[in-house]
């Protein structure tokens, strides 16, 4: 009788795992807010522009969008839901296309190598952790987790490097360039024009 409803317990808590991960698949944002605590030990603290930033990212991985420039002032969140939570909510769709699902690939540049490994090394930790791989684990598997490459068993990896970097013969399926230049150095043409 036990071991009845220990299995039944067991069956209820993967129906509601699939439940939440199929909510979160649904929409970036909501994927966004259950992601928070996995990678920031502070409190998620909602605002409007954290919606729209995942909206317009979402219409990018839909196809929607091919070209996207987004401005935001530093420190409101626009690295933690492009550079660290994006790669992970395509990776886990379940419905694969050109831009969704654990094949699709991406190369990641920021104006500092060490800040574009550090983002790489928080979307690791993302998808390694015991949330991530409890609703999306099955779907693939990592193989190869370096300072700068992430990459799965469905073909699917995330580069990361810098702006100035010499990354000729790679290729991705999306190109993300987070803070390509220092806020300082905005003014100077030659920067602007390299």
């Amino acid at each position: 009788m036990n071991q009845d409803l220990f299995t039944l317990a067991k069956g209820v808590k993967r129906i509601k795992d699939i439940e939440e991960a199929t909510r979160l698949e649904d929409t970036f944002y909501e994927f966004l807010k259950a992601a928070w605590p996995e990678v920031d030990p502070a409190e998620f603290v909602d605002n409007w522009h954290l919606e729209d930033i995942c909206d317009h990212m979402e219409a990018v991985a839909r196809g929607h969008i091919t070209r996207l420039l987004l401005n935001e002032p530093p420190r409101t969140g626009k690295t933690f839901i492009i550079s660290i939570c994006f790669c992970a909510w395509i990776w886990a769709q379940r419905e694969k296309s050109a831009l969704m699902g654990p094949q699709v690939s991406f190369f990641y540049a920021s104006y500092a190598e060490v800040l574009s490994l550090e983002h790489s090394t928080k979307c690791a930790r993302l998808i390694q952790s015991k949330w991530y791989q409890r609703l999306w684990g099955s779907r693939f598997k990592l193989i190869r987790v370096t300072q700068g490459l992430i990459e799965n068993d469905q073909r699917g990896y995330r580069m990361a490097s810098s702006v100035d970097a010499k990354a000729a013969g790679f290729g991705a399926d999306i190109l993300v360039a987070d803070d390509p230049h220092l806020v300082k150095e905005a003014e100077s043409e030659r920067v602007r024009e390299d």
